[in-house]
């Protein structure tokens, strides 16, 4: 097992990576703002009753091939930094900080979720509200979206 500062510095570095905004967050956002918690935590248990019940095979997964494979470079490239061979089986590494990565993102998905919907409620209290929230989500939207059209150039 890695030692606790070895965790501690993983778990730092995967929150900021985490805390980057990409189009997760975004679709978490949207969902938050677009119906609540309730939608937001809906469409999340349906996903997950989907692949308890229903599990694809690892060859039909819904992503596509760029994105899973960009995904795997990079976690490949990124986790074996904090794998110790002498703290023992590095594969048992592998899966334990990959939870911990995951654990991290499902952290912040569910803060941008619930600061969304906050916001939302925010809104509907004083509808004159949503003129400014629309120009700071656009300003956010325009340049993430430069970001991701620029990536699929190269």
């Amino acid at each position: 097992m890695p030692t606790a500062q070895t965790i501690a510095l993983f778990m730092s570095a995967g929150l900021a990576l985490n805390l980057t905004p990409g189009p997760d967050m975004l679709f978490v956002a949207a969902q938050g703002t677009g119906g609540g918690r309730r939608a937001g935590a809906g469409y999340l248990l349906y996903l997950g009753g989907r692949a308890l019940l229903r599990p694809q095979p690892l060859g039909e997964a819904a992503a596509p091939a760029r994105s899973r494979g960009s995904a795997m470079l990079f976690f490949l490239a990124f986790v074996p930094r904090f794998v110790d061979p002498r703290r023992g089986p590095a594969a048992g590494q592998v899966v334990l900080l990959g939870m911990l990565l995951n654990t991290t993102g499902l952290m912040v998905n569910a803060a941008v979720g619930w600061l969304a919907s906050r916001a939302t409620d925010w809104i509907r209290v004083r509808p004159g509200r949503a003129g400014t929230l629309q120009r700071v989500t656009g300003g956010v939207f325009v340049p993430l979206g430069l970001r991701l059209a620029l990536l699929e150039r190269h």
